[in-house]
């Protein structure tokens, strides 16, 4: 110990330096001082925090920190500022609903009543919303005044007001429930009347919003750093690998440097039947067990005397034996205490394999955080590539396991190992493995290193020195937590090849395997996970195998914690099987009748397992459970991974494999219902997304695997989804047009399937690949498969089919007319009068107008019984939406009516399918269909708006009031950006809003696959939620537009042209029958009227995609509507289009011309053009003049400035005319007042 100045000390522990304060000269030392001094607790718990989060690994290396949610959750203990801000916006979210009061007319009876019912409650309750608005308020008010390190100060002020935001919420999540049940028994919506209906939707849109404020307060009532500001105790709980011993390690050892008091404890330390005695001896050095009051009394003085919190870490409750089971009853016992020392904090982890629900987390008792592993499993990726120069991955095997922040840095530490010699500038991305083929690769590195490091050379032969040592080390564990040192070493002593058992257990520790406790002398794995994988590896090559699984398989229907513990033995057995019995599959030793949970567990050891560890028995696993209901949806999810890897005999092949001969009620049946079940669920959500990004990103892994990846992409365009159906057939479009031989060889399998959507989704990705532009094309192959199809009744088929052979044939080379086609057959059974009634309600808008054939009606619903799946009843519902638990239903339901009204449309009974000349494709209307020239990465979401750090495209307007900001920022500064590298760029159409920059993570958000029920409910007809009060910031949003102008053409001219108020109506429309690339690449074609004259918009044509079957808006899934180049300005530069995103460049040239930069960063829409370019427009007399629009909403009115400025940032407002001005602004303002 080295003396500083005076009051001041530093303690060196292992290079490290602690600040505290001496206590001699604060306070005198208490009795809990003296067995707890703090210069022994500091060392001790920098021991401990860097044993379970070692800061090097076994080569050296630093270990990268991954960033978790509970750092911010630990972080806010002693930094109340985000959990302040948090309240205040719950307090915001409550306020209007306070004093909201709906009307209830409209509704029929008996809906009428039980609606009025539930507001009666909902008015009654009114004062108690109040009141909680003013709590929260004044907590969130007193939050912001807090100081650091007051982490339990004002805790009986905090306590009330989360009971009141908890009762609030939970009597506002009865009211919405009720009036859902209300919405739902009033029965089916065709039968309702338009006033019902529009007053439902009124209602619920509201209660949508109500929702959101529900969840929102619901939260701060469990909020876990408000509830340990209160109570001075957080439960940090979770699964195996989350960052629990991870997240607190690195926070213990910053408070012990920030010079906190911190005593740090591991469950493995503590394993006498009185634990709580041992707690005070496990915290320093040699120290001796006693009272934990008196170790909490030291805590306090020490807190005292350094003017900071104290804290008890206790890491790993679930390792101290005696509260097997009772980890929670034995931290509550000790939070009991925490009321004598206010100045102790007590944080302890525990790991759970479920999430605690309410009635079992003793909700207000102490904080609670479910720990679930990194926020952002593709950024900590990027963190671990930086330190171990490792490949991206393709996707993950499963979302939740690669949030593990170990799972996560032991793939990395294994990939890097293999590397070889591999370049690793451009490493080809990897797939995740299960965690089984993780822990084993993990083993197999560490056996090279280790005979490296015990032999000073290479292995020639692999010697799996580290995997031994893991079994015999593991026999002596079992399942335990612990074992004592003296034990381990003669566990190791009986094979002598291992070397000194001391030293190896010393470099299993720096490796990672091992953890142990030096004052006990006990060593254990470091991770349970890891020793389950151990402890089935034994016991698979044990004599007891059978007996134990047996047993293990009837846990699976005992307590939940019973069947808990065996699923998770259950999947490390499937895990090691492979490895210990190769050729088999776990379900080999276990009875032949398995539970799900047992299924599953071999399911998951399947997701992302090595192609050679797949076998003839894995296959037939997977085949025997595709005719399940209830796990079909999760072996196609164990199919979709693996089908990233190529040539693995899981995936791609398996799923065409398997697909290929079935008939349209089996396909239905084993297929389409179990992938729209998985689309409800989030993590099958979320694998499709990722699969569907992996496809679109054009990477050499999927050119090389394009027969593969298409295949199942193809398939998937079968389910009744619009927007995974759009994706699916964009994305293939973009392969193919890069592969063209795997165009030509699917076509001839797929455009002839009995599934339309499939046949369809084909020819339109033929179609697409072909108009963007792949090379080499076999027409006498194309020739020969249109020829096959011409005939199928389908509109879109028949459509598609006449766009491709006016794209490779002349028009001299297609014959006169389309050829006939007949109505396919239709079972000639009685139809009643309703159901006729019904198909003409439902078809009627779509059919009559174009046809007059007395039975058409009749034959739709003839044909619609054909066209069913099993045990699906096809009702002719109005659009107005379906339930949660009919979506599957109801999206077959409307895959069958789109497919028959396609079938009468393709037919010349019809009067549409066979009398058209094939020259007569530009007057195909393409609203009702999928556009596969759209790239896929064109993101299909609502555009983002709100600008960001890193877009650099927006203004640079700083923060402030708005109108002083306008007074020094001319409108030409919104005229031109930089890019990152320092090029001009002018803007010809932008849009954003200037609220507080939003740097959320938007790269990984994907295209909505399907659509949320409920939003039929906000289609129309307004909503009867309140209005949003108004905030001390306006909402400013900023709108550039820009028209190519005359060079001569003078400044008044220009001004009126542009104007000040509505925008000018010189755009350019996008033609209703082509497709994206058909407007730039087909010149020939019609393209609509256009303004002409000496002004035109150079970003003009708005693209929109619509669908046949008309969905909600959100269900839609078209792309954004973006501002696109129009035709004459790209003629005019003789820019092309690239095919990908808005791109556009001249001949021979690789930089863009035209480019939107919000489409890669998913950020505000924009569209810039080169500043070279200008001079191009200059030689050929044109120029550019600008106007902005820079709006302020406010609460009660709005303001509006408009500036108006040529090329040379001259302005052509002139100082004439009504209104206000600002510099070189326009001032428009309106009030609302008598609105309200």
């Amino acid at each position: 110990m080295q003396a500083g100045n005076v009051g001041e000390l530093h303690i060196h522990t292992d290079g490290a330096r602690v600040v505290g304060q001496l206590l001699a000269e604060s306070e005198p030392p208490s009795a809990g001082d003296q067995i707890a001094h703090r210069v022994d607790l500091d060392r001790k718990a920098l021991a401990t925090a860097r044993s379970i989060r070692p800061g090097t690994d076994a080569d050296g290396l630093q270990t990268p920190w991954l960033h978790t949610p509970l750092s911010d959750v630990l972080d806010e203990l002693t930094s109340p500022g985000t959990v302040a801000a948090r309240t205040r916006s719950a307090a915001e979210a409550l306020q209007p609903w306070v004093g909201w009061d709906p009307p209830a007319e409209g509704f029929r009876q008996p809906t009428a009543k039980r609606v009025e019912s539930a507001l009666a409650v909902w008015r009654s309750q009114e004062r108690d919303r109040a009141a909680c608005l003013l709590g929260v308020e004044e907590l969130a008010t007193m939050l912001e005044d807090v100081p650091p390190e007051s982490a339990r100060d004002y805790g009986s002020t905090i306590t009330p007001v989360l009971h009141q935001a908890a009762s609030v919420a939970e009597a506002m999540g009865v009211v919405i429930r009720e009036l859902c049940a209300a919405f739902e028994a009033s029965g089916p919506r065709d039968d309702l009347p338009v006033d019902h209906v529009s007053a439902e939707r009124r209602l619920f849109s509201a209660l949508q919003e109500l929702h959101a404020c529900q969840r929102q307060l619901a939260g701060i009532g469990i909020d876990a750093s408000l509830l340990t500001r209160a109570t001075g105790a957080l439960l940090i709980a979770g699964g195996w690998g989350t960052g629990k011993s991870y997240g607190l390690g690195a926070w213990a050892e910053a408070r012990v440097e920030a010079g906190a008091p911190v005593a740090f404890v591991s469950g493995r330390e503590l394993g006498g039947e009185q634990w709580e005695e041992e707690i005070a001896g496990a915290a320093t050095p040699g120290g001796r067990s006693g009272p934990v009051r008196n170790l909490l009394a030291a805590l306090q003085g020490h807190a005292r005397a350094s003017g900071k919190n104290a804290t008890l870490v206790i890491d790993a409750l679930n390792d101290v034996a005696t509260l097997r089971g009772h980890e929670l009853d034995g931290f509550a016992s000790l939070t009991v205490l925490l009321r004598e020392f206010p100045k102790v904090l007590l944080v302890a982890s525990t790991r759970l394999d479920r999430r605690m629900s309410q009635d079992e987390g003793a909700v207000g008792r102490y904080g609670i955080h479910w720990a679930s592993g990194v926020a952002d499993p593709e950024k900590a990726w990027e963190v671990l590539r930086d330190v171990y120069q490792v490949p991206a991955l393709v996707l993950p095997p499963d979302v939740a396991e690669l949030r593990r922040p170990l799972m996560l840095t032991v793939l990395a530490w294994c990939l890097d190992h293999e590397r070889d010699g591999v370049d690793g500038d451009a490493p080809v991305p990897v797939p995740v493995p299960s965690i089984g083929d993780l822990f084993e690769r993990w083993l197999k590195n560490l056996d090279k290193d280790y005979f490296r490091y015990l032999h000073g050379r290479p292995s020639a032969a692999g010697q799996p020195l580290v995997s031994r040592a893991c079994a015999l080390l593991g026999e002596r564990l079992g399942l335990q937590d612990s074992l004592d040192h003296g034990s381990a070493c003669a566990a190791l002593r009986s094979a002598p090849e291992l070397g000194e058992p001391v030293q190896l257990l010393e470099w299993l520790f720096q490796a990672g395997v091992l953890a142990s406790d030096p004052q006990n002398q006990r060593i254990g794995f470091a991770v349970q996970r890891f020793a389950e994988h151990v402890w089935a590896r034994n016991l698979m090559v044990g004599p007891e195998r059978r007996r134990h699984l047996a047993s293990l398989v009837r846990d699976l229907s005992g307590p939940d914690e019973t069947a808990n513990r065996a699923h998770r033995l259950l999947s490390a057995l499937a895990g090691v099987v492979p490895y210990t019995h190769p050729k088999k599959e776990l379900p080999h030793f276990l009875p032949k009748r398995l539970p799900s949970a047992a299924v599953m567990a071999v399911l998951d050891s399947l997701e992302g397992r090595h192609r050679d560890q797949v076998t003839r028995q894995s296959l037939r696993f997977l085949r025997r459970h595709t005719s399940d209901p209830k796990l079909a949806p999760w072996v196609w999810y164990t199919v979709l991974v693996n089908s990233a890897c190529r040539k693995h005999q899981a995936g791609a092949g398996f799923l065409h494999h398997e697909l290929r001969g079935l008939k349209k009620h089996q396909l239905a049946s084993r297929f389409i219902v179990p992938m729209l079940h998985l689309l409800e669920d989030r993590d099958g959500m979320a694998m499709v997304q990722q699969f569907i990004r992996w496809a679109g990103c054009g990477a050499d892994e999927v050119r090389k695997n394009a027969t593969d990846v298409t295949r199942v992409l193809l398939w998937l365009a079968a389910v009744p989804s619009p927007p995974l159906r759009a994706q699916c057939v964009r994305t293939v479009a973009q392969i193919w047009r890069e592969v063209p031989g795997a165009a030509i060889e699917q076509v001839e399998i797929f455009g002839k399937h009995h599934d339309s959507y499939i046949a369809e989704a084909s020819w339109l990705a033929a179609y697409g690949a072909l108009l963007l532009g792949c090379e080499a094309v076999p027409v006498e192959q194309w020739n020969a498969v249109v020829m096959r199809d011409q005939f199928r009744a389908h509109r879109g088929i028949q459509q598609t089919i006449s766009s491709l052979r006016t794209l490779l044939w002349p028009s001299s080379a297609l014959p006169c007319e389309e050829p006939r086609v007949g109505l396919p057959w239709a079972p000639p059974l009685p139809v009643s009068r309703r159901k006729l009634e019904r198909c003409e309600s439902y078809f009627g808008s779509m059919v009559e107008k174009t046809d007059s054939h007395p039975r058409r009606y009749r034959w739709l619903v003839q044909r619609s019984r054909i066209l069913k799946p099993r045990r699906l009843e096809v009702k002719m519902r109005r659009r107005t939406g379906y339930r949660l638990e009919e979506w599957p239903a109801y999206a077959q339901q409307q895959k069958v009516l789109e497919t028959v009204l396609e079938e009468w449309h393709g037919t010349t009974k019809s009067g549409l399918g066979g009398l058209r000349a094939w020259s007569e494709l530009s007057v195909l209307d393409r609203r009702h269909g999928i556009d596969p020239t759209v790239p896929p990465g064109w993101p299909t979401s609502s555009a983002h708006l709100s600008r960001r750090s890193d877009s650099w495209w927006c203004a640079p307007v700083g923060e402030g009031d708005i109108a002083d900001v306008l007074r020094g920022l001319q409108p030409p500064r919104f005229a031109m950006v930089q890019d990152p590298e320092g090029a001009a760029w002018y803007v010809l159409r932008a849009e954003y809003n200037l609220d507080r920059p939003d740097d959320a993570e938007r790269g990984g958000q994907l295209p909505v696959l399907v659509t949320d029920p409920y939003t039929v409910l906000r289609l129309d007809g307004g909503s009867s939620a309140p209005a949003r009060p108004g905030t001390g910031q306006g909402h400013v949003h900023v709108e550039v537009e820009t028209v190519l102008v005359r060079s001569d053409m003078r400044a008044g001219a220009i001004a009126t042209v542009l104007g000040t108020g509505e925008s000018p109506h010189l755009s350019e429309r996008l033609p209703l029958q082509m497709y994206l690339a058909e407007y730039f690449r087909r010149p020939g074609a019609t393209t609509g009227s256009s303004s002409g004259g000496e002004a035109t918009s150079p970003s003009t044509a708005e693209y929109e995609d619509a669908y046949l079957v008309r969905l909600p808006d959100g269900a839609k899934g078209k792309p954004e509507n973006r501002a696109v180049p129009s035709r004459a300005l790209a003629d005019l530069l003789d820019l092309r289009w690239s095919g990908r995103h808005l791109d556009f460049h001249l001949p021979g040239e690789l930089q863009p011309v035209l480019h939107d930069p919000g489409i890669d960063r998913h950020g505000p829409p924009a569209l810039l053009l080169a500043a070279a370019a200008m001079d191009t427009l200059a030689t050929k007399g044109w120029n550019l003049a600008w106007r902005i629009r820079v709006t302020e909403s406010r609460r009660f009115g709005r303001t509006t400035w408009t500036g108006v400025c040529g090329f040379n940032g001259e302005d052509l407002c002139g100082q004439e005319g009504f209104g206000e001005r600002s510099g070189g602004w326009q001032v428009e303002r309106r009030n609302y007042w008598r609105q309200y």
